[in-house]
């Protein structure tokens, strides 16, 4: 039976491994991380450095299970035929990240779906966080003070959900289930309606999305067309006690508007997962901003993070042996 190399740049548990050599004979799994964000990510500069280990086997790798991919990738990799990213966000592979392979016939396909759960769950716990008033209760901890501080409650509230994918429509179950009032906007909404969710606005309606919601939750791509969606002028339409919630990308969230919406009292909160610099660095005043929580791109990281996603693979690899169509493939027209 021929062989079918194939490469994992990051860490996989040996179970994954082993269904992976199990999908058909001749299936060999290399394992060799590349722990590098793409060089437009890095704050530094700096260029990523290439083992001779990972060079030798991008070399004869035809099907690579990735997080990062290094510049000129194509290039390295002269058998790839597909690329699995382990995550839903795939603008590191993207033309100005470098790697050659939008402009190639590698197939490129997203783990969409798998961290809608998590990530949906994330964005409900920043909720929680305001309305439970969190803050307040860990300030009083710090002085031994009994104090009592009185919150509210999810039910009647409304939601606002930018971008109704996987993780959107998720996110809108779950606040469903807390008897909130969800609105949804995507690029289109001509006459379709989407579970779970009471109204549905095109792009169009964003500002009037803005204007109605207690919470808002960025949940778009990250493509040219949604760059800075959310500047000075649409958070000055939300509500003085709105808390806008990103676990998205951190490009689509004009940070230095986010801070001064914080610190004039445009808005009330914000609950912000991704940053338009990652790390972020230490020096941002996003981190001394008011009634903010950051995490550090980790809405979607559990402790069953690689099995799952790697579940996720095997299935995909079983029907690349098989001719069948892949999940989760990137359409390249949309950016995602």
């Amino acid at each position: 039976m021929e062989s079918l190399n194939v490469l994992a740049t990051f860490p996989v548990d040996e179970g994954s491994v082993r269904l992976m050599e199990q999908v058909r004979p001749g299936v060999r799994v290399s394992i060799v991380p590349y722990n590098e964000p793409p060089e437009r990510w890095r704050a530094d500069g700096s260029k990523p450095t290439l083992s001779a280990e990972l060079l030798q086997a991008l070399k004869s790798a035809h099907v690579v299970y990735s997080q990062n991919l290094p510049p000129g990738v194509v290039r390295l990799a002269p058998n790839l035929k597909w690329v699995q990213n382990i995550g839903a966000g795939i603008e590191h592979l993207l033309p100005e990240g470098g790697t050659g392979l939008w402009d190639s016939d590698v197939v490129i396909t997203s783990a969409k779906g798998v961290h809608s759960r998590p990530v949906a769950e994330f964005a409900v716990g920043f909720m929680l966080w305001h309305v439970k008033r969190m803050p307040a209760f860990m300030e009083r901890q710090t002085r031994s003070d009994w104090s009592r501080v009185s919150g509210e409650t999810l039910d009647g509230k409304t939601v606002g959900i930018v971008g109704l994918g996987n993780i959107g429509k998720e996110t809108a179950r779950l606040c469903k289930a807390f008897q909130m009032t969800v609105l949804g906007n995507q690029r289109s909404a001509s006459g379709e309606t989407v579970a779970n969710v009471d109204r549905l606005l095109g792009p169009d309606g964003l500002e009037e999305l803005l204007a109605a919601s207690d919470f808002v939750v960025l949940a778009l791509p990250a493509v040219p067309e949604t760059y800075h969606i959310i500047g000075e002028r649409q958070l000055r339409l939300m509500k003085r006690n709105a808390m806008i919630i990103n676990v998205a990308r951190g490009s689509v969230l004009d940070q230095e508007a986010l801070c001064r919406a914080l610190e004039e009292g445009w808005i009330g909160a914000a609950g912000i997962d991704c940053q338009e610099q990652e790390p972020l660095p230490p020096h941002s005043p996003l981190w001394k901003a008011p009634n903010i929580i950051i995490t550090p791109h980790s809405a979607a990281s559990t402790t069953d993070y690689v099995p799952r996603t790697a579940r996720f693979f095997v299935e995909n690899l079983k029907r690349f042996v098989a001719g069948e169509p892949l999940v989760g493939v990137v359409d390249r027209q949309k950016g995602y």
